[in-house]
């Protein structure tokens, strides 16, 4: 094969991955929409629907030498073809198997494509699957379509190598369109875009034209100079000069506002380029939540309005997985079991709404609402003072609602064990790191009993923002609007110190005051002999708080283009990015919440997250007891740990590790669950009951990732429970590094 026939394919086989989606995501929302119940003439409507799918699926499949692919189309079009002819319907058996084989069609085609090779036995153990639960609902037997074998087609038993839902579900990403490095642009709007692009062509020419004469009347003057003349010209060649420069004037005025017209229209055509329907976003969740819900023996309905409303692809792509952690979340922790839900009163089936709608100020809110249990305040206050994050004195008097925000400080988790989805108290904590650096507002309102909502409020584009530039210590910076309540003058009267720390008056309230240059850590203005202006305070808010914050200047409000610092600076305190300024210079854009952060960080008490790190990365004499049956687990787990710094004892099994305890000291236990003599959950069960050993941590480190296992890890007594199949040495290390 030629370069130009695998470029060729390439191409190809992008454009078949667009037009796979679109089929993938029609197959995925019409089972949902089947398995839910439909009217029998929109039932009708809608399996057809699929059945077109499925077969242009298989026909596409064909096209890009995707076999495996076409084989498991055909069998669901045979599927969907016999519930059109009315032989079967669908039945509730069938539904997972349909499920799964979307599923393996999705991975199958984003997967690399020379793997597609060893995935036959999956493909072929899928469509034995289908065709048993569609047999089992009285459906005629389905032929495994061109290009089975016999043998293939007949085999007894094969192993499937397909997640039972996708990644996303378990913290990682979701690739799929919203993620690709493509766009799909009307044509119309290309028009559009390109026929204001060729208008700048006149503004390229006249912006030569006038360089040309600017560079004559330069010419002249230097001229001038040469002769010695002093300047000193007669009345009719300054008269000419001096029209020409008013000429000049005027026409270099017409071309700007020329450029700014076409400009601004050419920039708002490219950023409706890039605007998206939220539901790109939103469309993977129902099938998220059936699968986590089946898979926690819930019921919940979701409802999902304003789907179509548009935002920057940018805004997207980085809220998409805050958004799963959202609704994962009112999944694992709020809405409570169908028999507990009877015990309360309430209907078995959970609830979860999410709802978009424009807001003022080219904004857009994004609200999750679920009938849960609410927020555990009692917990969370346990769980913050634990973690640092407060001072018993701070929250004694603190608000429900402030407590509840609580939940999205780092390392503040509620949760009885630390597993591969939760308990690590990151994940609350990331959303609200996200929202903040898009410059986004996160709110939440918690009733106990009753349910809770979260609200999104975001850009509806990245590109500019409205920003205030302030002086400080003869620099400039840029608060953006949106964390600005307002700019008031501070007389030296408004000023009081309360416990050692400063306070302003503002209309008769009291807000926290820091010095931006202290908060900064620049060296402070000296005021200018006689100087009489007064020194402005900026009232800043974000989730993190509000904060008044004293500057030497504030400059204007302006529209700010937004500059990336690069990966290399991507993590710098206190800013967030750069804005470019009419004068060509650049002024840092910082970021409220680590403002707010170091400046009221004192009053809350306790050692803060850079302190704890530090502490703990500085300990050395940490003693792990490590029990694995494997000795392959074992000698890497064992390196792992001891090359992070620990002190490593090894056991052979739970009854080892056990005898182990009860002559040597240690800080830390990590066991896996399966191994011969004492398993891990009776490993732990007896180590809790043990009084001088009951609090020791505990880490179960195993391949068994069913629901009910997890929680005989809880009933037991573990402190976390990491899955080998997504294991990562990273996670291992942090949750260790959480519970020393």
């Amino acid at each position: 094969m030629d370069s130009r026939e695998a470029e060729f394919l390439k191409r190809l086989m992008a454009t078949f991955k667009i037009e796979a989606e679109e089929h993938l995501h029609t197959l995925s929302t019409g089972l949902m929409r089947l398995e839910r119940g439909l009217p029998p003439g929109e039932g009708r409507e809608l399996i057809e629907e699929i059945f077109r799918d499925a077969h242009s699926l298989k026909g596409a499949a064909r096209s890009v030498n995707l076999s495996e692919v076409s084989r498991l189309c055909h069998c669901l079009e045979s599927v969907f073809s016999t519930w059109k002819s009315g032989e079967s319907a669908p039945k509730p058996a069938l539904f997972d198997a349909l499920h799964r084989a979307v599923d393996f069609l999705r991975a199958g085609i984003y997967a690399i494509e020379p793997e597609l090779e060893v995935r036959e036995t999956s493909a072929t153990a899928l469509i034995r699957d289908v065709e048993a639960a569609a047999g089992g609902a009285g459906a005629a037997p389905i032929q495994a379509g061109p290009g089975a074998s016999a043998p293939e087609a007949n085999a007894a038993e094969t192993a499937v190598e397909l997640p039972s839902r996708p990644a996303a579900e378990h913290g990682g990403s979701v690739e799929g369109p919203g993620r690709s490095d493509t766009v799909r642009v009307s044509s119309s709007r290309l028009d559009a875009i390109l026929l204001q692009a060729e208008e700048l062509l006149s503004i390229k020419l006249a912006s030569a034209q006038r360089a040309a004469e600017l560079a004559r009347l330069a010419s002249e003057l230097q001229e001038w100079g040469r002769n010695g003349s002093g300047f000193r010209v007669d009345e009719e060649h300054f008269r000419a000069f001096k029209h020409a420069l008013n000429t000049l004037t005027r026409n270099a005025d017409r071309d700007n506002r020329t450029f700014a017209s076409i400009l601004d229209a050419l920039l708002g055509d490219i950023k409706q380029a890039l605007m998206f329907p939220v539901s790109t976003v939103l469309d993977l969740l129902p099938k998220l939540v059936r699968d986590l819900a089946r898979d926690q023996g819930k019921e919940i309905d979701l409802v999902i309005e304003g789907g179509q409303i548009e935002v920057d692809r940018r805004v997207l792509d980085e809220m998409r997985d805050p958004v799963i952690h959202l609704v994962r979340n009112s999944i694992d922790h709020g809405i409570e079991s169908p028999a507990r839900r009877r015990e309360l009163g309430k209907p078995p089936r959970g609830s979860i709404a999410l709802t978009i709608a424009q807001r003022e100020n080219n904004r857009v809110e994004l609200r999750i609402q679920d009938d849960g249990h609410g927020f555990d305040l009692d917990g969370l206050r346990a769980a913050a003072l634990k973690s640092g994050a407060v001072s018993a004195q701070s929250i004694a008097g603190i608000s429900a609602r402030d407590l509840a925000m609580l939940a999205f400080h780092s390392g503040v988790s509620t949760s009885p064990m630390i597993t591969d989805v939760s308990g690590r108290g990151l994940g609350l904590a990331i959303v609200q790191n996200k929202v903040n650096r898009l410059g986004g507002v996160l709110s939440l309102q918690a009733e106990p009993g009753r349910g809770s909502t979260i609200g999104i409020l975001l850009p509806v584009t990245l590109a500019t923002f409205r920003g205030i530039l302030v002086r400080v210590s003869e620099r400039t910076f840029v608060l953006p609007t949106f964390n600005v309540e307002r700019v008031v003058r501070v007389p030296q009267d408004a000023i009081e110190s309360v416990e050692g720390r400063e306070i302003l008056l503002v209309h008769g309230e009291k807000v926290s005051l820091a010095r931006l240059a202290d908060v900064l850590d620049l060296p402070r203005k000296r005021p200018l002999e006689g100087e009489g202006r007064l020194p402005c305070a900026i009232i800043v808010r974000s989730t993190a708080g509000r904060l008044a914050l004293l500057v030497d200047d504030v400059s204007a409000e302006q529209e700010v283009l937004v500059k990336s610092l690069g990966r290399q600076l991507a993590r710098v305190k206190h800013v967030i990015g750069a804005a470019l300024l009419g004068t060509g210079s650049l002024a840092p854009i910082l970021y409220v919440p680590d403002l707010i952060h170091t400046a009221i960080a004192a009053p809350f008490g306790g050692m803060q997250a850079g302190e704890r790190e530090q502490e703990a990365d500085g300990q050395t004499d940490w003693r792990i007891l490590l029990a694995e049956d494997s000795i392959t687990a074992r000698a890497l787990l064992k390196s792992i740990l001891e090359t992070a710094g620990y002190t490593v004892f090894v056991a052979v099994d739970g009854a080892e590790a056990l005898a182990t305890l009860r002559t040597t000291e240690v800080d830390l236990v990590v066991s896996d669950v399966e191994m011969p003599r004492l398993n891990g959950f009776d490993l732990t069960a007896k180590i809790r009951a043990d009084r001088r050993l009951s609090e020791i941590p505990v880490v179960l480190v195993t391949a068994l990732e069913s629901r009910e296992d997890r929680e005989r890890g809880i009933e037991a007594g573990a402190n976390a429970y990491i899955i080998k199949s997504s294991f990562d040495q990273s996670n291992l290390l942090e949750t260790i590094r959480q519970l020393l």
